[in-house]
């Protein structure tokens, strides 16, 4: 406790909330157990109809549920309170993919609408739904030694004549001789 008391009295965020990371993790288990019973309610806006689901696990509702925010949880994420044997990034890192896996699996059996799949992947767990091109450039060396570059720029000097030589052929006039009478 005493280093805890020193990292905030250097003005480093919040005091710990949990005495051990498991005390954490009962309480993430807790909110994953209670999560199927709970439904919300949404109306659609043109027709009024009210329309019943199960409860997506959001990321910002089980912070809430552990007393957190987006700022207090940014240390534990970090593991800036990861000492004495706790390890709090780990449990919160493994409770985001639990929450984004139970999102995707609800998605794919029908709980949840696309758009609610897609806004919640999006907002909590960094999906995007741009597709990004990854444009890189490779130079590839043809030429290995010093040699090489000499031999091969001889060979083109070479060619370059050669083609000078029929360019000037092709752009040479030509004679008819004149035809004897028969």
């Amino acid at each position: 406790m005493e280093a805890e008391q020193r990292e905030v009295k250097r003005g480093r965020g919040h005091p710990r909330l949990y005495a051990s990371a498991d005390d954490m993790q009962v309480k993430i288990d807790k909110y994953f157990d209670e999560l199927p019973g709970k439904t919300e309610t949404y109306y659609n806006t043109r027709t009024g109809i009210p329309t019943i689901v199960q409860t997506p696990a959001y990321y910002g509702r089980l912070l809430l549920e552990l007393g957190m925010t987006y700022d207090i949880a940014g240390p534990y994420e970090r593991g800036e309170y990861d000492f004495e044997g706790s390890c709090y990034s780990a449990c919160l890192a493994h409770a985001r993919m639990r929450c984004e896996a139970e999102v995707a699996e609800g998605g794919a059996k029908g709980r949840y609408t696309e758009r609610i799949v897609m806004a919640i992947l999006m907002r909590h767990h960094g999906f995007t739904d741009k597709q990004e091109i990854n444009t890189t450039t490779t130079t590839i060396n043809l030429i290995a030694s010093p040699d090489e570059a000499a031999t091969l720029l001889a060979g083109m000097a070479g060619l370059l004549q050669a083609v000078g030589r029929q360019q000037e052929r092709i752009a040479e006039p030509v004679i008819d001789a004149p035809s004897e009478p028969i």
